[in-house]
């Protein structure tokens, strides 16, 4: 593909990614609107109100605020819940279906949002799930266009991902129209015109089947991601990283000739763990915001709207933060010596021991804080935020293609994210157990979800060692046999 039709078709995927495909996260800020906008407020007519000439979005209701929150739990449900059986639909029928599909159910989406009303709420239900599905498609939809950059392939892949982190914002443009006098039904129509522009792109430049990872230049040809100083060199260590690549992709190939062999190996049912458990801690934070910020400001209307309006700017950060997550797994690819042009078939697989380690020291870390209930200590826990949830679906993303064979990639993807979305549901039943049992205290449940974020280190742990282990066979077997690395017999290595 020609370098600028690559470039465009990455800004484009990286835009779309923004304004669509986690919108819903954005709960926040538009929760805070529909409070005010009196969606459901019939729920607390048995409740004593605050006087008519004041907000409402801080009076705190029991009722409204659990409605609320299965409106969110539900949607967040339905995006990670349909991600398998979209990315079998993505992997089988190709991304022009797919594409066409999404925006069938964003338009929708946004239309049953824009219907909605303080006289029929009901339709939220309906109009979050819609976005909610249209959005996650874009997940195995555009991921793949990282396969156009090869050195650059985890890095990309995690700018797409931190643009789906950040798209978390586009509700706080939502909330901030809002302030300035612009109603939701209007914001939403101008979101139904964003989807038709970027329909566009369907046709102009995505391919009608997939972006595989080796549908690349032959080697020494086409245009390449680096500028080379010494071209024999460079050459040689592009030519022994390709070599490596496809002899990896080959080998993986030939050990998980399966989706099943995939789905049942240790290394996937612990990668389910690990991201079943921290998402569930980052999306009860989210969902339990707005009322823990009522509780903790004593219902200060001006405090709650600052608090969540900083909140939700700071989900923009993901895109700035998602590219060093990529850094960090591609780390040693652009080292000098040995290690740049050999790479075993485990090195990028153990590279990733690092990125799993500091994301879940940061989650044990950003729930550490969340336990000291002082309203300033929220603008750390926001950063923290930000930073963990944008290295969680970014290492999720990345890690695939690195584990398994790539043309699983969509399949895998979609149960990793249904199997999580099933661990998501115990997020209603927390608020419900904050809200009657703890008083609206989230202090009991947070040490909970403290101490399940440290059972997550069993991923990292599993890696290094059996990295390790394979390693040393490999050594052992070089030594044995007295062959290179080009002459080790590499039959079932990921086993």
């Amino acid at each position: 593909m020609e370098t600028a039709k690559k470039y465009v078709l990455t800004g484009l995927g990286f835009c779309e990614m923004l304004f669509f495909s986690g919108i819903i996260y954005g709960w926040a800020a538009l929760v805070y609107v529909l409070k005010e906008e009196g969606f459901y407020s019939h729920l607390c007519q048995n409740q004593t109100m605050q006087p008519a000439d004041e907000d409402i979005a801080t009076v705190s209701c029991v009722k409204q605020d659990a409605i609320l929150n299965l409106i969110f739990t539900i949607s967040s449900f339905a995006l990670q819940g349909s991600l398998f059986l979209f990315g079998v639909l993505f992997d089988n029928l190709g991304t022009r279906f797919t594409r066409l599909l999404l925006h069938i159910l964003l338009v929708a989406g946004f239309l049953t949002m824009l219907l909605s009303s303080p006289s029929l709420p009901q339709l939220l239900f309906p109009g979050m799930i819609l976005l909610a599905l249209g959005g996650g498609q874009f997940i195995p939809a555009n991921i793949q266009i990282g396969n156009l950059f090869k050195n650059h392939h985890t890095t990309v892949i995690s700018i797409l991902s931190g643009a789906f982190d950040s798209s978390a914002a586009v509700f706080v443009f939502v909330k901030l129209g809002y302030d300035g006098g612009i109603s939701l039904q209007t914001s939403f129509a101008i979101m139904i015109g964003i989807t038709a522009l970027f329909f566009i792109n369907t046709f102009l430049l995505m391919p009608v089947d997939h972006i595989r990872l080796y549908d690349l230049p032959i080697k020494g040809h086409g245009n390449q991601d680096d500028e080379i100083n010494n071209p024999n060199d460079e050459t040689i260590i592009r030519d022994n990283q390709e070599d490596s690549r496809r002899e990896a992709e080959t080998l993986k190939n030939e050990t998980f000739p399966t989706l099943k062999s995939c789905v049942t190996s240790p290394s996937f049912l612990l990668l389910i763990l690990w991201y079943s458990i921290l998402q569930l801690r980052t999306v009860y934070y989210v969902g339990t915001l707005n009322s823990y910020l009522i509780r903790v400001t004593n219902e200060d209307d001006k405090q709650v709207s600052h608090y969540t309006e900083v909140f939700s700017y700071l989900q923009l950060g993901s895109v700035f933060v998602a590219p060093f997550c990529g850094l960090l797994l591609d780390r040693n690819k652009f080292r000098k010596g040995v290690s740049r042009i050999v790479r075993g078939p485990y090195a990028d697989l153990q590279d990733s021991v690092t990125g799993f380690v500091g994301t879940t020291t940061l989650f044990v870390l950003f729930s550490l804080i969340n336990l000291i209930p002082i309203l300033e200590m929220q603008y750390l826990t926001f950063v923290l935020q930000v930073i963990t949830r944008t290295y969680l679906y970014a290492l999720a993303m990345a890690i695939l293609p690195i584990m398994f064979p790539s043309r699983y990639f969509g399949s895998l993807y979609g149960l990793l994210s249904t199997t999580g979305s099933v661990v998501l549901l115990l997020q209603f039943p927390l608020f419900l157990l904050t809200q009657h049992v703890f008083d609206d205290d989230p202090l009991v449940i947070n040490a909970i979800l403290l101490f399940a974020c440290l059972l997550t280190l069993t991923l990292p742990i599993y890696l290094f060692v059996w990295t390790k282990r394979k390693n040393n066979e490999i050594a052992s077997r070089k030594e044995k046999i007295g062959l290179d690395n080009e002459g080790i017999d590499l039959s079932e290595p990921w086993k």
